[in-house]
């Protein structure tokens, strides 16, 4: 019995820090794996949306191995806490993909001749023209 009434610590264990690493690091092996195959076999197997299934569901599982065996959000004892972390989470990760896919999006259009983008081959001054027009710049 404990000579003190103080509550249990809120932090992990060596045994859950290890836990958690090893997972992480396996789900990250997996995502590399399937996407080295994806690479390897010439974009057929396994198809392109099945790749990006297959990552979606690794990136949402490393997402709660982290907030479990790091942020330790099962061991809170008030249900609310985790509510607003769990929140907060989802929020950030929204910022950085609605973001990252707008920043590239934005680079791609103004920087014509790259890989993809919707006027190969053009000089800058036709780049500048064909910019201006889209734009609506006169």
């Amino acid at each position: 019995m404990k000579a003190n009434n103080s509550p249990e610590p809120k932090h992990g264990s060596i045994h859950s820090y290890v836990i958690g690493y090893v997972l992480s690091l396996a789900l990250t092996a997996a995502a590399f794996s399937v996407v080295k195959k994806h690479i390897d076999s010439g974009h057929l197997f396994p198809s392109d949306g099945m790749v990006l299934a297959i990552l979606a569901v690794l990136a949402i599982t490393q997402l709660f191995v982290q907030l479990v065996f790091f942020l330790h959000l099962d061991r809170e004892s008030k249900p609310r806490w985790n509510a607003a972390v769990l929140g907060l989470a989802v929020v950030v990760v929204f910022i950085l993909v609605a973001g990252s896919i707008w920043i590239i999006g934005n680079l791609n259009y103004h920087h014509p001749g790259q890989a993809g983008s919707h006027s190969h081959g053009l000089n800058p001054a036709q780049t500048d023209q064909t910019i201006i027009k889209d734009e609506g710049i006169k």
